[in-house]
């Protein structure tokens, strides 16, 4: 009796040690995760979500612990599954470049672009439903390891490419030298021509020179070209 009571003892003092290390380690993996993402976390977080694949901090955490991970794709680790989804998706490329050469002299285009879910579609964008000749066209276009997918916009392509290059070809600059934009694309997902400016008065001025729905404005700091960095660089190091 009293050597069975020593046995019950030790495996439940174990017990009691394998709770507090499990305790423990919840704790830790807790508190790891209430830490905010650094800048590289956030940027692996936004990749991942463009690419289709699982996004959350908890993830890209235990991925970058895991050792071996390709790497190679998007510069962050990938799981061997993901790796082989980009691979497959790698030849959708030519399939969307083939696809917008055809469809563009249509009047109802609105562009074509890599669908990035599982091993890769293309989405064709059109201002009326397809008629069965698009339907055809885009079936011969497109391999059957693709899927295909149709969505309707506002917009043609025709246009927001006209829209883009007036912008272009206006005063970059104002009177003070300021850039009125530092960059002018069009954005076939979003069916808008995107265009980035420094601060809110330029975006007020494109604005009110170019109204149209097809517009996107953003605000954002212009880059610092490479060499005013080295200069600044090297003045702060001299100090």
């Amino acid at each position: 009796m009293k050597a069975r009571a020593v046995r019950t003892g030790v495996f439940a003092g174990l017990g009691a040690v394998a709770l507090v290390a499990g305790f423990a380690v919840s704790t830790q993996s807790a508190q790891a995760d209430a830490v905010p993402p650094t800048a590289a976390e956030q940027h692996a977080m936004s990749l991942r979500a463009d690419s289709g694949f699982e996004h959350d901090l908890a993830f890209v955490r235990k991925l970058e612990r895991t050792p071996g991970l390709d790497e190679n794709w998007l510069g962050i680790p990938l799981t061997a599954q993901e790796a082989g989804q980009m691979a497959a998706r790698e030849g959708t490329a030519p399939v969307v470049a083939a696809m917008t050469t055809e469809l563009r002299s249509r009047a109802d285009f609105g562009g074509a672009w890599i669908v990035q879910e599982g091993n890769g579609g293309v989405a064709v964008a059109l201002t009326a439903p397809p008629s069965d000749a698009v339907r055809a066209e885009v079936a011969r276009l497109v391999p059957h390891r693709y899927f295909t997918r149709f969505v309707l916009v506002k917009r043609d392509l025709a246009s927001l490419e006209d829209l883009a290059a007036r912008i272009s070809a206006s005063p970059t600059r104002d009177a003070s030298g300021d850039p009125y934009w530092t960059s002018v694309g069009v954005r076939e997902m979003s069916n808008v021509v995107e265009v980035r400016v420094v601060d809110r008065r330029h975006a007020d001025w494109i604005r009110a020179h170019y109204a149209d729905d097809g517009l996107s404005v953003m605000v954002a700091p212009a880059p610092v070209p490479l060499a005013a960095r080295v200069v600044a660089r090297g003045a702060d190091s001299g100090r």
